[in-house]
């Protein structure tokens, strides 16, 4: 006896092209909307805080924004890796224009 396959209740929705796609706005319910923004941001993050779209921590050039009421620098290694860490140099106190130190060393040699 063979195994059935189990069905899935999802089935895919064809998309309508976006200049034939009817605005939906009208049929918004701003009420729903806010309840929705309030219970989400209502919950907690885990920890997790959003800093930027990835496209934003652009290479050679540091991404700074504050986050939870502190200031946070991302940026991106030579193979494109993501990296963030304290606005402010431990080393050197000033907020920093470019990439945190990774090392105290890192910071004598003015790279951080």
């Amino acid at each position: 006896m063979t195994a059935r396959r189990p069905v899935s209740p999802l089935r895919l929705i064809g998309r309508t092209p976006w200049a034939r796609q009817r605005p939906t706005w009208g049929a918004a319910r701003p009420e729903l909307i806010e309840a929705a923004l309030r219970r989400a941001t209502a919950r907690p993050t885990g920890g997790w805080h959003v800093l930027a779209g990835s496209r934003e921590v652009r290479p050679g050039r540091a991404f700074g924004a504050t986050v939870a009421g502190r200031e946070v620098v991302a940026w991106r290694d030579a193979a494109g890796g993501l990296h963030a860490g304290p606005g402010a140099c431990p080393h050197l106190a000033p907020r920093s224009a470019r990439p945190p130190c990774t090392t105290a060393c890192s910071s004598a040699a003015g790279t951080g």
